[in-house]
């Protein structure tokens, strides 16, 4: 019941934020290149995380379901298709990591299981993630996204990735082949941020000559 009120509420909030001016709707949370991010999406994959008992930041999931098409098909060309009963036992690992009660595992549940892993393999691979890479430089340009959660950079969710990505090897000798579960948090929108439209428009900082974007460290298998 509490994690049925705590994803209402949510919803109540993401659609009271529409402001004038707004490319999307109100119950439209994000939207690129044919990807559409809604307040009932934004609900669900919250309620899947927490009954996951591995909650994470609204961002992270606007992002992981930003990117949802490209990881999918870039895990595809690369071999990387998991089985039900795989995500199951995983989605099972995770709750038992946290000490949590066992619950039946909904579709909503091994997908965020599924986007979770899937990014954590790809990277791990080595290059056979440059998908996932452009598609991230791509929404920090094109999308459009909700006040609440703010404008997508780049450099948000590469720093965000190799913070995650060092939790998870920190955390393998714990959790063992669920540590990945860390990757959860991985967002390319700034956590609790004050954003720009509450306080008027701020410059974006440019990069430094000769910055790279490329995240300098990566996740490992």
């Amino acid at each position: 019941m509490k994690r049925l009120a705590a994803a209402a509420a949510l919803v109540l909030a993401l659609t009271g934020c529409a402001v004038t001016g707004q490319p999307a709707g109100p119950s439209v949370v994000a939207e690129w290149n044919g990807v559409t991010v809604t307040t009932d999406d934004v609900a669900a994959y919250t309620e899947a995380f927490d009954a996951l008992d591995a909650p994470t930041d609204t961002g992270a999931i606007v992002t992981m379901l930003l990117l949802k098409p490209t990881v999918d098909q870039t895990a595809a060309a690369n071999g990387l298709l998991y089985s039900d009963s795989d995500l199951d036992s995983d989605a099972q690992m995770w709750i038992a990591a946290a000490a949590g009660e066992q619950v039946p595992v909904t579709d909503e549940m091994r997908d965020a299981v599924r986007q979770t892993k899937s990014v954590w393999d790809l990277f791990g691979i080595g290059d056979v993630a440059t998908p996932i890479l452009d598609a991230v430089q791509e929404i920090q340009t094109d999308a459009t996204s909700s006040p609440l959660v703010g404008a997508f950079s780049a450099d948000q969710y590469y720093t965000s990735l190799n913070n995650a990505g060092t939790a998870a090897s920190n955390q393998t000798a714990v959790m063992g082949n669920v540590a990945y579960l860390e990757l959860r948090t991985t967002s390319g929108f700034t956590p609790n941020a004050q954003q720009p439209w509450m306080v008027g428009e701020q410059p974006a900082t440019a990069p430094a000559a000769g910055d790279s974007a490329t995240p300098s460290a990566t996740p490992a298998p």
